[in-house]
């Protein structure tokens, strides 16, 4: 194995160690010695690659997180309508969460514990949503929405994709109509012409402050 390669081993190690606990105790049990202990090295080692606990923490997520997106992002590759994404992103989405149980509280906590990573980690997939929504309105999809609304909306998307998967999969695989509820307000956002969309009520005027 060439220097390179256990480099990437060793870093790979710590990254999933830290995962594990942080899925585990939250991000307060992630100390030093024992992501350490868990990722089979010595804790020398540990500074070989970062800094402090704090540097670890910070790039986490986007690592977690990347392997994420790299992942929904080969499942959605070819599908031909907004609700195909969706459908595809989304099971996606539930799958891989089972399947690594750890990301979605890696994800939550560093809003607390690592909140540039958090900044630097939602700029990075609400970039790739709304471009994904951006080439679904170039196709005649979400006519009701701006180039810059669209952004709002996959905010939204990402949120109830989250919350979704959160309150549902407590009880279990989350439940096949769930995603169909979900599913039919992506349809409706998306298939709703500007002519036919309902007006919103507009805001009365409120009177400046004294």
């Amino acid at each position: 194995m060439s220097r390179e390669e256990r480099a990437r081993q060793n870093w790979d190690a710590l990254i999933n160690a830290a995962a594990e606990i942080v899925g585990e105790d939250g991000y307060g049990g992630a100390n030093i010695a024992r992501v350490t202990a868990r990722a089979g090295l010595a804790l020398g080692t540990f500074y070989q690659y970062f800094e402090s606990r704090q540097e670890l923490f910070d790039k986490l997520l986007p690592e977690v997180g990347g392997r994420m997106l790299g992942s929904l992002g080969q499942e959605i590759r070819g599908a031909s309508s907004a609700v195909e994404v969706e459908e595809r992103g989304t099971r996606a989405y539930f799958d891989y969460a089972k399947a690594h149980p750890s990301t979605l509280r890696v994800f939550t906590e560093a809003q607390v514990f690592a909140p540039d990573a958090y900044q630097q980690h939602m700029g990075n997939v609400l970039g790739h949503y709304a471009d994904s929504l951006r080439a679904n309105k170039a196709n005649g999809e979400f006519a009701d929405f701006s180039a810059r609304e669209l952004e709002v909306l996959a905010l939204i998307l990402i949120a109830a994709r989250t919350l979704i998967y959160e309150h549902y999969s407590n009880r279990g695989d989350v439940p096949k109509w769930v995603l169909r509820t979900y599913l039919k307000i992506v349809r409706a956002l998306a298939e709703t012409p500007a002519a036919k969309a309902p007006a919103l009520t507009p805001e009365p005027d409120k009177p400046p402050n004294p």
